[in-house]
């Protein structure tokens, strides 16, 4: 029998130089769009050279984005395997009166850091395949990178782990044509 592949998804980490550049080209787009709307709900013409373009505006915007991502540090994250998740679980209980931790059935505190930091010798997965590190690298690592970050990168590995796989027949049923006006 062969070995299932893991899920997997990515998470782009961006260099802390360029928030202050997306932040100013996303505020100059949501101020070109507020303009442009107020120019259009008055009605009246508005001389070319004062015109704005949100969408050249919010393009700029995504075309930054897209460089930062492109420039960030790419996390790519894996499920770590049903069994690896509840036994990873079963270590980490959910503590007397914690609503929070009774509702998703682990100490939510402790939880995610061991999530991420997930490394199974014996059967070479873990949670963050790449970048490739040691284990005392990726405890640094976790530790280094901003609490923003590290909430997203939960999210994406819970969701690998949780995630129901898509059922085919709703695939199909969404897709499905109608064969008369009377279906």
């Amino acid at each position: 029998m062969s070995r299932i592949k893991p899920r997997t998804d990515t998470h782009v980490i961006l260099d802390g130089d360029v928030w202050e550049q997306l932040d100013e080209l996303r505020a100059k787009a949501e101020q070109a769009e507020a303009i442009a709307e107020v120019q259009n709900k008055n009605g009246a013409s508005v001389p070319a050279d004062e015109a704005v373009d949100p969408l050249a505006a919010w393009e700029a915007y995504a075309d930054a984005l897209e460089a930062a991502k492109a420039d960030g540090t790419k996390v790519v994250l894996n499920d770590i395997g049903s069994g690896r998740w509840r036994d990873l679980v079963a270590k980490y209980p959910p503590r007397d009166g914690n609503r929070r931790d009774q509702q998703l059935g682990y100490d939510t505190d402790r939880f995610p850091a061991a999530l991420l930091g997930y490394v199974d010798h014996d059967a070479d997965r873990r949670t963050i395949a790449e970048p490739a590190m040691s284990e005392s690298e990726l405890k640094a690592f976790l530790r280094d990178i901003p609490d923003s970050d590290l909430e997203q990168m939960y999210v994406i590995a819970t969701g690998l782990n949780r995630a129901q796989a898509a059922d085919p027949k709703d695939v199909r049923s969404l897709i499905a044509h109608r064969s008369s006006s009377e279906t």
